[in-house]
């Protein structure tokens, strides 16, 4: 954990202070993934190290975004990527074997890869929320989305705000965006909360 270094890389970024709400990161380059990936990459490439937790990496938006980001070599060898699902279900059992996988792949450049499967265990100086139900199946309208993901933001905002360091930035991808950058911001502060718009698909 890089205790202070996540403020000043971030501010520097985004050239002003750092506000929560929707922030559209523009274009990416199409060698270089997802629109999301592309940003948090830019986000990633700054002089200070940091580690870095993906909230439902065991959802298809989750893995995309782990995998971009050891395959795109965004972090150090020396910093840590930590995948973090449920302990009921598989996501244990897929996030194990992603990890296997990433390992096999990128020996000479994979950052330490961790899994956690509990809120409290998140450690790290950027997490991106990407855990929650999607609009299919049983929900079909925002405003049943809404009531599936609340207790979800509800319990990681929690957890973050109570086992954190203080200084971890959240990067809102789960919908609805609006919804879980208010949770958080409530429990966390707004300067420490981002919510990506229409470019994360």
């Amino acid at each position: 954990m890089h205790h202070g270094a996540i403020g000043p890389v971030l501010l520097g970024w985004l050239g002003g202070p750092l506000l929560a709400g929707t922030f559209d990161y523009g274009p990416a380059n199409p060698a270089q993934g997802v629109p999301f990936t592309y940003a948090l990459l830019k986000l990633l490439q700054q002089d200070q190290p940091m580690d870095v937790s993906i909230i439902g990496a065991s959802g298809d938006c989750g893995r995309e975004i782990v995998s971009q980001l050891v395959a795109l070599g965004a972090l150090m060898p020396t910093e840590r990527l930590q995948l973090v699902g449920r302990a009921e279900g598989r996501s244990g059992q897929i996030l194990y074997g992603l990890c296997s996988d990433l390992n096999d792949a990128y020996a000479e450049k994979a950052p330490v890869l961790d899994v956690a499967l509990a809120p409290e265990d998140i450690v790290a100086d950027v997490i991106v929320m990407a855990a929650g139900a999607t609009v299919g199946g049983e929900v079909t309208s925002r405003s049943q989305l809404a009531a599936a993901n609340l207790p979800i933001f509800e319990s990681y905002a929690q957890a973050i705000a109570r086992y954190g360091y203080g200084h971890e930035v959240v990067i809102i991808v789960t919908n609805p965006v609006e919804l879980a950058v208010e949770v958080f911001s409530r429990h966390l502060g707004r300067h420490r909360v981002i919510g990506v718009g229409a470019y994360s698909d």
